[in-house]
């Protein structure tokens, strides 16, 4: 291997896992954020007042337009309430929306805090999970190739000397 080829590789290496720390925490940050919301929040049943579909490999796959009314009888919304693939399936059915309400964690002292729908919580959790799983399956192969570029660059090294 020639010096531009070993270095390369290190570069490549490091920007490689790098990359996988930052979807790896990513993850990570969902993990707390899914566990935490849920856990905290005050469970209600709020009515969908409009649900949008979409397709994509980085985007949630259905975000909904919800409303309810809170424990001290004020009327609450949350808009962008994004759902998995299989919720929104069980949502929307030839455009139209199967069920009117779904069950929600929301928190009382944040007007605009965030809302968690019940039935999406293990979905979101197998998604973060597998972002960080990935993340760290990336960051291994990143250190991989800089533990290659290392190797490379002792042997010749040495096989210079």
């Amino acid at each position: 291997m020639t010096e531009r080829t070993i270095e390369g590789l290190r570069q490549a290496g490091m920007l490689i896992a790098g990359f996988g720390i930052l979807v790896a925490v990513v993850g990570i940050v969902r993990l707390a954020s899914i566990y935490g919301e849920a856990a905290r929040g005050v469970e209600t049943v709020a009515t969908i007042d409009r649900a949008w579909s979409y397709g994509s490999l980085l985007s949630p796959n259905a975000t909904l337009q919800l409303r309810w009314t809170d424990a001290a009888g004020n009327a609450r919304q949350a808009r962008g309430v994004s759902v998995s693939q299989a919720l929104r399936d069980k949502l929307i059915q030839d455009q139209r929306l199967t069920r009117t309400t779904l069950r929600i964690r929301y928190r009382p002292e944040q007007a605009d805090g965030p809302v968690v729908v019940v039935e999406n919580v293990g979905p979101e959790i197998a998604t973060a999970r597998s972002l960080a799983v990935k993340g760290f399956g990336v960051v291994t192969l990143g250190s991989l190739m800089v533990l290659a570029g290392l190797i490379a660059a002792m042997r010749r090294a040495g096989a210079a000397s």
